[in-house]
């Protein structure tokens, strides 16, 4: 077993809770790493979306209550998230390094990785485990969970 775990840099909890993932893993002998996924896209797209959500948090919470409320709007079982089609711009990037790295199994405690590994699941039919950890103190809009835990978006 190898272990790739991807968080990103939009909130703490995320990170904290892909720490201990990795903690446990390293405890037990199993090969782990943690990484940002919205590195795969750019280092740039990485710091963009820290000071974004931050920016949304902190000083524009109506903007970020907004983007739930959208969110939840346009959620159905025939529409995908324009969070979901961002997320599989950099998901080949990320399927090549899985690849070549020899992971066989991907831990996600963030909705971003969650969907590029959704899509990657799909169009490539990677073969590896997938385990995504909700660490959100609010229900995210975008997310749909079935099929004994492992995560699948509307066709």
């Amino acid at each position: 077993m190898k272990v790739l775990i991807l968080s990103t840099g939009t909130g703490e909890g995320h990170n904290s809770a892909a720490k201990a993932v990795k903690e446990q893993f390293e405890k037990r002998g199993i090969p782990c790493e943690l990484a940002d996924v919205l590195n795969f896209a750019s280092d740039k797209a990485s710091a963009y979306g820290r000071r974004i959500y931050i920016w949304s948090t902190v000083r524009a919470k109506k903007v970020f209550a907004g983007a739930y409320r959208v969110g939840r709007a346009i959620s159905s079982a025939r529409l995908k998230s324009p969070v979901y089609f961002a997320n599989a711009l950099y998901a080949d990037k990320l399927c090549n390094y899985i690849t070549e790295n020899g992971y066989d199994t991907v831990v996600m405690p963030h909705l971003f990785p969650a969907e590029a590994m959704t899509w990657l699941l799909r169009q490539h039919k990677l073969d590896v485990q997938t385990y995504f950890i909700a660490t959100d103190y609010t229900c995210i809009p975008f997310y749909r969970g079935d099929k004994g835990g492992l995560l699948f978006y509307p066709a």
